[in-house]
């Protein structure tokens, strides 16, 4: 409606203009936090995919149950005990052996969960729940480095958190899925010992903060492709120590 048609005082018009622009504001405000969600997630999905592929794959040559296989990768999602249970299980390991190894390896997510209960600390025992789920370290990272750069509300970084971890979680399910139908055409390329590098790759791409940190993984992961073709094993080692004294020291900018 036009000034010339509107009947209303102009002080009735600006006031009513106000309560539109306020109405407007949190529904933008809760886009923005799923967007950024989205946004973030999507590097770490990069690199998670081909390892969901291989372990998709590993699932369909193997003679485990395929459903009970693939349910795992959303009652233990997370990619490192995934791939042990598999393996101890097609192997025959005895069952207490497997749990005792998972709940090890996890053991990492008891401080992850110490600090999610800071982020989200007026979030319901059922919210907690639900956010607890998709927990593993390309969330943590990714939801930390978003708590140190951005101030939300917990209710947005909650949409923030449920946008990035439902994007993660049909992935790696996608993923997996994909792999045990297709594994078989699969190039030996995408099997688990490329996989692994690509996956932590994408873990590597969201905890760079900093040009200098850039330089240093730069640098660390040439001297280690380069020595590993006469250092073997010690390449890892000697590509940190590279990384650490060829990168100059300085504040991260």
């Amino acid at each position: 409606m036009s000034t010339l048609s509107d009947p209303r005082p102009a002080s009735v018009r600006a006031e009513s203009r106000g309560t539109a622009a306020g109405a407007t504001a949190p529904l933008e405000a809760a886009r923005a936090g799923v967007h950024d969600g989205l946004r973030a997630i999507v590097p770490v999905c990069v690199g998670v995919a081909p390892m969901g592929v291989a372990l998709g794959a590993l699932i369909g040559a193997s003679e485990l149950d395929p459903v009970a296989a693939l349910s795992s990768s959303v009652l233990v999602m997370a990619g490192s005990s995934e791939l042990s249970l598999l393996d101890m299980s097609i192997r025959g390991v005895d069952a207490l052996v497997i749990v005792a190894t998972a709940l090890l390896i996890n053991a990492r997510f008891l401080a992850y969960s110490a600090a999610l209960s800071s982020w989200f600390p007026t979030s319901t025992r059922w919210q907690r729940a639900l956010i607890a789920l998709p927990l593993v370290d390309q969330m943590f990272l990714v939801t930390a480095r978003d708590h140190e750069q951005v101030r939300r509300t917990e209710a947005a970084r909650r949409r923030f958190y449920a946008a990035a971890a439902a994007t993660l979680v049909v992935v790696w399910c996608a993923a997996q899925v994909s792999g045990y139908l297709f594994g078989a055409l699969l190039p030996e390329a995408l099997a688990l010992d490329a996989a692994t590098p690509l996956c932590l790759s994408g873990l590597l791409a969201v905890s760079l903060k900093s040009r200098r940190m850039l330089a240093s993984a730069c640098v660390g992961g040439a001297a280690t492709g380069l020595l590993a073709l006469v250092a073997g094993p010690g390449a890892i080692l000697l590509g940190i120590a590279a990384a650490v004294l060829l990168v100059p020291a300085g504040r991260a900018s």
